[in-house]
């Protein structure tokens, strides 16, 4: 026989169970992964771009992210794990739908213009091409062969555009092709470094908006797009040369 102190305590338990039971729990804020990954490749890529890669260190870029640093090394083992992701998110981005469509482009001519005036346009539309150009090439880690396939996929292509015009008479044949590639993917990578990214023509009202903005913008990069065609071709050109 249960006494009268024993049913307290019973029931005392029950109700503090149910107590427990129907309190409201608090539940932990869902972290998308995609978007804290893209915001650790963006981080980078700006701090890279603005300080270089040497001088950027991991837990600015945590901070960057508004992140821990614990937060950044579950998805990078290392500083250099991180600069691949960005380079080859650039790749992927940029260079690879590029290739694909000058790739498909049978007749060399209008590939060898395709691919001076896209890579021309591509330059002037991402800065952090200067970085992922220019800064990161020059570093040796195990990733570096990787990413230097990718880029010398995109030379080798031009380079034998530039024969098959030589052969067809359109370019003229007393140069080598491979120095002459070498050369307009230089003269259009250098671009990164006088081009200005946030100026736009003051011709156009101050209160412009954005769309009026990215289409001002895209001018100027066609503007030069067209300049560096005209400077190939009229350059390479058998009847130039002659």
């Amino acid at each position: 026989m249960i006494d009268k102190k024993s049913q307290v305590r019973a029931q005392s338990g029950l109700e503090r169970g149910m107590a427990v039971k129907d309190k409201p729990r608090l539940r932990k804020k869902k972290v998308n992964p995609d978007k804290t990954l893209e915001s650790l490749l963006d981080a980078a890529t700006k701090l890279f771009l603005a300080k270089g890669y040497e001088a950027t260190s991991i837990g600015e870029i945590a901070a960057t992210a508004k992140l821990t640093k614990p937060t950044l090394y579950y998805y990078f083992d290392s500083k250099n794990d991180l600069l691949f992701s960005v380079h080859m998110k650039g790749i992927e981005r940029d260079l690879v739908p590029y290739m694909e469509k000058v790739r498909a482009i049978s007749d060399p001519d209008a590939r060898c213009r395709t691919m001076v005036r896209e890579y021309t346009k591509m330059i002037c539309s991402d800065p952090a091409l200067r970085f992922l150009l220019h800064g990161s090439l020059d570093i040796k880690d195990k990733y570096s062969k990787e990413i230097k396939k990718a880029w010398k996929e995109h030379y080798h292509l031009l380079r034998d555009t530039i024969e098959e015009l030589q052969s067809k008479g359109i370019f003229n044949s007393n140069f080598k092709p491979a120095p002459a590639a070498l050369l307009i993917l230089g003269m259009i990578t250098w671009i990164t470094y006088w081009y200005d990214y946030g100026k736009v023509s003051s011709r156009r009202t101050t209160t412009q908006n954005q769309s009026t903005i990215s289409e001002q913008r895209r001018e100027k990069a066609d503007d030069i797009a067209n300049l560096v065609e005209m400077i190939v071709f009229q350059g390479l050109s058998r009847q130039e040369l002659e």
